[in-house]
């Protein structure tokens, strides 16, 4: 599909790839406001006779610019229950064990909480104004949480560390309410501005 394709040979969860020589602004074009450029990998997804494309936007630093910027990383992933009464809240870390799910009860609306380390927070310099006047500003990352499940609805299918909580709805008739038994698949994908990515894999069981 053009001569400008480089191939990346390899198949399976992780490949290696040498990054093409010309890879630079005089390539890829204005930076963003963050000081990224951007290498778009098409990955393709194949199973049987089925097939997904999907394009990935993988992030290059202006040299010297700013620090590297590093994977955020995912804490935790709890079910959080506030009681009626006076008792303590419960916070419960969801189970990543697809043979010992976490319990839910069916038609219920649990509370998800996903939090990050300290350090996932990284300062660095944001780019403004147009040039030649732009101005440097150092900013602290605010990565999104973006929630994905195969039974119910989220109240927020995108938080973050500010307002870290959503609601699976499980007594909504018109997005797949599971049934006493199932077992409920909860992905997590977290995105910070300058091209951090984690993921976390969850399971529910309605009982």
């Amino acid at each position: 599909m053009g001569s400008f394709l480089v191939p990346v040979d390899g198949s399976g969860p992780s490949t290696m790839v040498t990054m093409p020589a010309d890879a630079s602004p005089t390539t890829l074009g204005v930076p963003d406001a963050t000081g990224g450029l951007y290498v778009p990998v098409r990955v393709r997804a194949t199973m049987d006779t089925q097939r997904l494309d999907t394009i990935y936007g993988l992030r290059l630093s202006l040299p010297g610019l700013e620090p590297t910027n590093h994977n955020p990383t995912i804490a935790s992933v709890s079910l959080v229950e506030e009681p009626l009464d006076a008792s303590p809240m419960s916070v419960v870390e969801l189970s990543a064990d697809p043979m010992s799910p976490t319990p839910v009860a069916a038609g219920s609306e649990p509370t998800l909480r996903l939090t990050l380390t300290p350090d996932s927070f990284e300062v660095y310099p944001q780019l403004g104004g147009t040039p030649p006047n732009t101005t440097i500003t150092m900013t602290t990352e605010a990565p999104r949480f973006f929630w994905y499940a195969d039974a119910g609805l989220f109240s927020e299918d995108t938080t973050g560390a500010a307002q870290p909580d959503t609601q699976l709805k499980l007594d909504d008739d018109k997005h797949h309410p599971p049934r006493a038994g199932d077992r409920i698949n909860v992905i997590v994908v977290v995105r910070d501005e300058r091209g951090g990515t984690a993921f976390t894999h969850r399971y529910l069981l309605v009982q």
